[in-house]
């Protein structure tokens, strides 16, 4: 009977998958709006598909320079299909599908099926998306990778495996490419591994990866220097900060 539910959960998460795949798909527009970085993640984009320096046109100090995982992505569709907005915008549908699967796989572990349904159901028909999509943007793709990346490394302290541990530090690793914030996921790996003193001998390789990541940026011409920045602010005004913008996150 158990089986029967768990076969009848897939299928109404696969006809649901399906059908936002086909809406969001056939609502993309052309074009994009003028604000945020969508047209320098194209020019890196544009300068990886052509063989060109990756921060060769674009007249920036190195801080401004965005992570290169994002233009990564791109590169391949504008080496396809040249500047074709619709082209790009499908990669936010497609990351966006595959973090749903991932969000009801975390849930089920916790929740169980039925809960995980609604809640990937939810996901899958949220009208931020469907506005969000429009933009060329690395958000979505960069929320997928974290995502399956936490799950990869549940995986690993719960069952063991080089296999799990490999794909997330794989995930992981690419979601750093993408935004630096994917500098977290390590940290709080680290600090999982001495609390739980569980892992300890997979430090050597997930400290290495973040050198190698950091320098192969740095070597691009991308700098963190600004994020770090921040953390000098005061713990008062960071606080305010924080407190000035929740009003905007829970209103988004």
């Amino acid at each position: 009977m158990s089986m029967l539910k768990a076969d009848r959960t897939w299928l109404i998460l696969g006809f649901c998958s399906v059908l936002f795949v086909v809406v969001n798909g056939l609502t993309i527009k052309d074009g994009h709006n003028w604000g945020d970085d969508f047209a320098q993640y194209i020019r890196h984009a544009e300068n990886i598909a052509d063989g060109k320096p990756y921060s060769g046109g674009v007249m920036l100090e190195k801080w401004v320079v965005v992570p290169p995982g994002f233009p990564l992505l791109l590169a391949p569709l504008i080496k396809l299909f040249g500047l074709n907005f619709p082209a790009l915008k499908w990669l936010n549908v497609i990351f966006w599908q595959m973090y749903v699967v991932f969000v009801f796989l975390l849930v089920k572990e916790r929740l169980g099926e039925r809960t995980a349904l609604g809640i990937s159901l939810i996901f899958l028909t949220a009208p931020w998306f469907f506005v969000f999509k429009q933009n060329v943007l690395s958000d979505i793709p960069f929320l997928f990778f974290i995502t399956a990346a936490l799950w990869s490394s549940e995986k690993y302290f719960k069952q063991g495996g080089n296999s799990y541990f490999l794909l997330a530090l794989f995930l992981a690793g690419l979601a750093f490419l993408i935004r630096w914030a994917g500098v977290c996921f390590f940290i709080v790996w680290a600090l999982y591994v001495f609390l739980k003193n569980k892992g300890r001998g997979t430090l050597p390789l997930v400290l290495g990866t973040v050198a190698v990541l950091i320098v192969f940026q740095t070597w691009l011409g991308v700098s963190a220097s600004n994020h770090v920045k921040e953390l000098s602010i005061p713990p008062a005004q960071f606080a305010s900060i924080m407190i000035a913008y929740v009003p905007a996150v829970l209103l988004a």
